[in-house]
């Protein structure tokens, strides 16, 4: 083989070698584009993805300021109706102790007109505190079995 044969020879090697590197260059980018579109469709769908959590959470949030005032004026409310019940019921229990006190009174006053004021102690018998009045044992005893005394009047 001369050198022009040598020479065709090799340019048609050469030819044939930038073919194939043509095709696998051609397939290399197919492939490459092919391995776009998937992750292009994934990262699409994450993308939708996320877009529609964000907005559910846009709208959650949206809501809860909406009822955040609801909340509010029912918590108030609410607090408002219990410091009124309780002061409702503190008026009528205060009602009830203002007539008790008002019934004792009258007895007391009752008692002292009618029989004076008896002097209340407490005594202790066989280590029990017992309450006692002081009596008159010297005017005598009454009663069926002599255990009723006249009080002391003061």
């Amino acid at each position: 083989m001369n050198t022009d044969e040598k020479l065709f020879a090799l340019m048609g090697l050469a030819d044939e070698q930038a073919k194939v590197n043509q095709a696998l260059l051609h397939e290399f980018a197919r492939v490459l584009k092919q391995n776009n579109d998937v992750d292009r469709e994934e990262i699409k769908k994450e993308r939708e993805h996320i877009i529609h959590t964000y907005n559910s959470m846009v709208s959650s949030i949206k809501e809860l300021q909406t009822r955040r005032w609801t909340w509010i004026v029912s918590t108030f409310l609410a607090c408002f109706f219990i410091v009124l019940v309780f002061l409702g019921g503190t008026h009528f229990y205060m009602g009830m102790l203002k007539n008790d006190i008002t019934s004792m009174r009258e007895t007391i006053s009752h008692l002292k007109s009618d029989a004076g004021e008896a002097e209340v102690l407490s005594c202790t018998r066989k280590g029990v505190n017992y309450p006692c009045v002081r009596v008159m044992t010297s005017w005598g005893a009454y009663g069926e079995s002599g255990d009723l005394f006249i009080i002391d009047p003061k």
